[in-house]
């Protein structure tokens, strides 16, 4: 039995955390971050508050950084927009084998990356380390795999999506990461962000504490 009311307080927690994502400086190059209101249903910056207590289960992020298009092409000023969902299974059953329903959309060029594909990005199973740390974890580890960073990528040799984009990355650009972004794998440590009222001096921590080295994912792909 899921308890609605600590799965409201979770939503809070998500919130405020993607939240503090956003209002990261070294972010705003490279994510902008709305969510949807649940009573309205339209699409608000994760800077305004919600309309209602109901805090959001749906987010876009709009990733907004250098990606090759192709062997030799770099498109400088691509921008992916992101959208996630969760549930009450998702987030309140640790136990669960369900991930946040997602999609990118490759509107504007889709990368050259052997975990994306035209109207399918692979997360393999990066929700199973992110979720004990939250929805801003997971964002950043998708933002790492658009970046193709080792860390993240599939590299069984089994070239998963796209054969041509895992031999280009590995053979041809040795496995670098595109741009050096510094992802804040510490957010959590951190001051919190905004004036004293934002937030309630009785906090919740969602997760075991973090360790900012980036975790190895092991790929899980559909049968």
């Amino acid at each position: 039995m899921i308890n609605l009311g600590l799965y409201e307080i979770r939503l809070r927690e998500e919130f405020k955390n993607m939240r503090r994502l956003q209002q990261d400086t070294a972010m705003k190059t490279f994510l902008m971050i709305w969510y949807i209101d649940r009573l309205r249903g339209n699409t608000i910056s994760v800077l305004e508050d919600p309309s209602s207590p109901l805090f959001p289960e749906q987010y876009k992020v709009r990733y907004s950084m250098p990606v090759y298009t192709a062997k030799g092409v770099f498109k400088r000023d691509w921008k992916g927009d992101f959208t996630i969902s969760v549930s009450p299974e998702i987030l309140m059953q640790p136990d669960s084998h369900q991930s946040p329903s997602c999609h990118l959309d490759t509107a504007n060029g889709r990368p050259l990356n052997h975990h994306i594909s035209e109207g399918w990005m692979c997360t393999g199973g990066l929700w199973h380390v992110a979720k004990d740390f939250g929805l801003w974890y997971f964002i950043i580890g998708c933002g790492s795999i658009i970046n193709q960073e080792s860390a993240w990528m599939d590299d069984s040799g089994a070239a998963h999506l796209d054969a041509e984009a895992y031999l280009y990355w590995k053979n041809d650009r040795r496995k670098q990461k595109i741009t050096n972004i510094e992802w804040p794998f510490d957010l959590r440590n951190r001051i919190e962000i905004g004036s004293p009222g934002d937030a309630p001096k009785n906090k919740i921590k969602i997760g075991a504490p973090l360790n900012i080295e980036k975790p190895r994912i092991k790929i899980i792909r559909d049968k």
